[in-house]
């Protein structure tokens, strides 16, 4: 009897056992259990520190603000930011938060939305890279109107021929559009506009309301022709810039009927007109082969004009004709460098940046040159480096507006 209780006790220990070390795998596979651990994220100089954060499911994120200024930080799912994993949290100078457990497996761009160029990585997925299988998962919470945008901003509505958006595409006339939805909220701050969607739809109908620093004031209008989008597209177009970094809200998007459908700008009253005839004009007579692109053939010391037929209008070229230097656009602003020691730099100034000039010479080649080698930089902002056709006749333009117009 004694040896009979005395296996069962043991066996009543060994099941205790067995189960207790069960709750204690359980508890450290489950999210925000003692498993789980809390990194630690400082904010300081305007920028995150690390930038990319590596999580297990369960952990969470201890965030310090070491500047003497406020900041706010929002963790969004980086295939869709519409799907929201750490709402807009405001962190006072010298202040700290620590977030509930991130129970999702995938990628997230956390961002200072008070500092939209502010922003960092986090993955609880073993890498960072954002998978076609990520962005497929997503897309169905998307509005159908956001990859309709997204096609005419590559497409119909020209975009992609002056904006960027990240790395999808090359095109630097205007500012790289990457996380234009969440920039945007501060803009339409700034400008007492009531809602981002509200910023971005000034953008697009009154692009001089507010010009980017370091940009031209000659933004095409898209509800003219030659690329005429109406009103549910320019919806679209503003649903797609929403969702870089912002929150898709069509009922947010207001687009004045009277906006959309304008003729186009008067133009020169002069037919017939011969495009072939202005060919020769660009090739030969003028020159402007010499510093322009049109397919194989040309020079690349000022803007390439391929397609510019596509999106820009009869007023827009005559302007750029008789008076080159009404807009000099960015990129193509005449630059003489004086460097130390001897000699100097001529060209156009293609970027800057806090270290250094990048200049595109006369023979196309690029030079970067750091600051630390120049005496003197003059930027000539409002000479453009195209010469003025005084001598040119009324017929001459005519056939070349025909030329310049038929490159699509």
């Amino acid at each position: 009897m004694t040896e009979t209780h005395g296996i069962g006790q043991r066996m009543r220990s060994r099941r205790i056992l067995l189960l207790l070390l069960a709750l204690a795998a359980l508890a450290a596979a489950r999210p925000g259990t003692a498993g789980a651990k809390t990194v630690a994220v400082k904010l300081i100089n305007i920028e995150f520190r690390p930038t990319r954060v590596a999580l297990e499911p369960g952990d969470r994120i201890e965030f310090t603000n070491l500047d003497k200024f406020e900041h706010t930080i929002l963790l969004v799912n980086a295939a869709n930011p519409n799907m929201v994993v750490v709402p807009n949290r405001k962190l006072p100078p010298k202040s700290k938060f620590t977030t509930d457990p991130i129970e999702t497996r995938g990628v997230f761009t956390l961002y200072c939305t008070l500092h939209g160029g502010m922003k960092a990585q986090v993955s609880t997925s073993g890498s960072f890279e954002i998978t076609e299988a990520m962005r497929r998962a997503v897309a169905a919470v998307l509005p159908p109107e956001v990859n309709a945008g997204e096609d005419l901003f590559f497409g119909k509505a020209q975009c992609f021929r002056c904006h960027s958006v990240g790395k999808h595409g090359d095109a630097d006339y205007g500012p790289n559009l990457e996380d234009i939805g969440l920039r945007a909220r501060s803009r339409a701050k700034d400008r007492d506009l009531d809602v981002a969607s509200d910023y971005l739809v000034e953008s697009i109908l009154h692009p001089a309301a507010y010009v980017v620093p370091g940009y031209a004031n000659d933004m095409a209008e898209v509800y003219r022709p030659p690329v005429d989008i109406g009103k549910k597209e320019l919806v679209e177009v503003v649903a797609y810039l929403q969702s870089q970094g912002g929150k898709v809200d069509l009922w947010e998007i207001n687009i004045p009927d009277a906006s959309v459908h304008k003729p186009a700008a008067p133009g020169l009253p002069i037919q017939p007109r011969n495009a072939v005839a202005g060919r020769e004009l660009f090739m030969d007579m003028f020159s402007c082969a010499s510093c322009h692109r049109t397919g194989e053939r040309g020079g690349g010391v000022g803007p390439e004009l391929t397609h510019i037929g596509a999106y820009r209008d009869e007023a827009f070229f005559m302007r750029e004709i008789l008076d080159p230097s009404a807009v000099v656009p960015s990129g193509y602003r005449p630059i003489v460098l004086d460097l130390k020691g001897a000699g100097g730099v001529h060209g156009v100034l293609r970027k800057e940046t806090p270290e250094a000039y990048t200049v595109k010479l006369s023979d196309e080649t690029v030079r970067t040159v750091p600051k630390s080698e120049v005496e003197k930089a003059s930027i000539i902002n409002d000479q453009s480096s195209m010469p003025r056709f005084e001598d040119m006749t009324v017929q001459q333009l005519a056939d070349l507006l025909a030329f310049l117009e038929s490159l699509q």
